[in-house]
């Protein structure tokens, strides 16, 4: 399973905002890491691009291990 997809199945939050009319998609495991979506499809689509994007960033900056889920962390 890659990295995206574990993220996809076990950190991601979804819900319904009323006051955009939408769903906003968070990572908890990675700060900042949101998105929003007019439909369900929309937001798990937009999330997931920030995922990449937002791994690329760390990758790209040498800090890829911070996104490591807990189960990993604690296998260490």
């Amino acid at each position: 399973m890659s990295a995206i997809a574990s993220i996809l199945e076990r950190l991601i939050s979804i819900v319904f905002d009323s006051e955009i009319r939408g769903y906003v998609a968070e990572v908890a495991e990675l700060p900042g890491c949101v998105s929003q979506g007019k439909t369900l499809d929309e937001a798990v689509e937009n999330i997931k691009d920030t995922i990449k994007g937002y791994l690329y960033v760390l990758e790209k900056h040498g800090k890829p291990d911070r996104w490591c889920n807990r189960e990993t962390k604690k296998k260490k």
